[in-house]
């Protein structure tokens, strides 16, 4: 089975630390980005099978980080999910 990778790039350290240990324990071997940038590079060199990317980011948006990681021929078909503490309407949707 090839090996489940999860790019999680969240600025705040203790909900990363927290998804962090609960995806190791189901066997997700998990790399941590704290900014748009370093999740960049790190979706480049390390070819996730899932991002876990936050919406609200201290350099860019989540929404610019995913428009630049899909321009990277290797993560075209890579799936992301957005996290998000805001709660409107339209962030959800």
């Amino acid at each position: 089975m090839a090996t489940k990778r999860i790019l999680l790039t969240e600025d705040d350290f203790d909900i990363a630390e927290m998804l962090t240990t609960f995806f190791k324990v189901e066997g997700y071997e998990v790399m941590h980005a704290p900014t748009g940038k370093r999740a960049i590079k790190m979706a480049q060199l390390w070819s996730p099978t899932v991002i876990l990317l936050d919406i609200m980011l201290p350099d860019m948006t989540g929404f610019e980080v995913l428009e630049q990681i899909k321009q990277i021929d290797t993560m075209k078909d890579v799936p992301v999910v957005f996290l998000s503490q805001k709660n409107d309407r339209d962030t959800r949707v």
